[in-house]
């Protein structure tokens, strides 16, 4: 007994690999799926006088946002931050 739990058996490897993945993808899913339900509840609440707040402070404007047009032109303009912040 207690081969299985020498890591030349390949037993402690696999579990190490197999049972953290299955966890991640589950609660990536769940975590996914309240994200996007707060963000369908704030969206839906655009038109009221409550406005988001928080990190969802920028959906209160996004109307001036769809608006914005960039200045970037090549790709260098990405590392110059005023021509990124603009």
């Amino acid at each position: 007994g207690g081969h299985g739990y020498l890591w030349c058996s390949g037993l402690p490897e696999l579990f190490a690999v197999y049972v953290p993945a299955c966890t991640y993808e589950g609660d990536n899913v769940v975590l996914q799926l309240q994200v996007a339900k707060f963000l369908m509840k704030t969206v839906s609440q655009l038109g009221s006088r409550k406005a988001p707040a928080g990190t969802t402070e920028y959906m209160g404007r996004a109307q001036h946002l769809l608006k914005c047009r960039s200045n970037v032109r090549k790709a260098e303009d990405w590392l110059n931050p005023g021509m990124v912040l603009e």
